[in-house]
């Protein structure tokens, strides 16, 4: 009898141990194997929504997409850029970050950055939108307090592309068109950052005037900077 119960307390290990190692494969299986995106195709599958949870350590990023599928990344570091954070900011709300990536913030006025705003709107890797995607997005400020909406995107006689913004000090409301110029703002998710135009210049720039400048149409596509989220 004693001989029989250690037989038995032996063999359930056994069976533990199988089903074990089979949960173990029939996962990795599952999962299937790793795949090595550039950065942008993982910028576009999370802006698909494919994405369901990545983790990031240092510079790289590994997740999983909707389907079970692994995958690796690896993101570039620029001292004005908030890529990496652009991207997680457009997970969907299933989506799981289980850690946060240290990358400097791009920040209004960075004084320990100083360069040309042009210089500046380049290094934050412009990306192609519709003019119709931007109307009506808010523009934050960097206290995430809403300072108008985007009405209409033009294009001045000198070639400039300005986002003319509803401004107004009560949140957005009962605003005043002004005209924003586009390397100012970056794009992180469903909104707007105003990057290197203070609230106060809203302020003090004169309500707009269209004086011959050029609407365009909801399905031109312009370049525009990304934020951090």
């Amino acid at each position: 009898m004693n001989n029989f119960g250690k037989n038995l307390a032996l063999w359930i290990v056994i069976g533990l141990l199988l089903v074990a190692l089979f949960n173990l494969f029939q996962t990795s299986s599952t999962r299937g194997p790793q795949s090595t995106l550039a950065f942008s195709d993982f910028v576009a599958d999370v802006n698909r929504g494919q994405v369901t949870d990545v983790t990031i350590q240092g510079n790289s990023i590994i997740g999983h997409f909707t389907d079970g599928r692994a995958f690796t990344t690896y993101s570039p570091t620029d001292p004005g850029l908030g890529l990496l954070r652009f991207a997680i900011g457009r997970l969907d709300d299933g989506a799981t970050l289980r850690a946060q990536a240290m990358i400097p913030q791009t920040g209004m006025m960075d004084q320990q950055h100083p360069m040309p705003m042009n210089e500046r709107y380049l290094k934050r890797f412009p990306q192609p939108v519709r003019v119709g995607d931007l109307i009506g997005l808010p523009v934050l400020d960097d206290q995430a307090s809403t300072l108008g909406t985007v009405r209409r995107v033009v294009r001045t006689a000198d070639g400039n592309i300005q986002l003319i913004v509803s401004y107004s000090r009560w949140w957005g409301w009962f605003g005043r068109p002004v005209a924003v110029p586009l390397e100012v703002v970056g794009i992180a998710g469903r909104q707007l950052f105003s990057l290197d135009m203070a609230p106060d210049e809203y302020a003090d720039s004169p309500t707009w005037q269209d004086t011959g400048a050029t609407v365009l149409p909801a399905d031109a596509t312009i370049r525009i900077a990304l934020a951090r989220a």
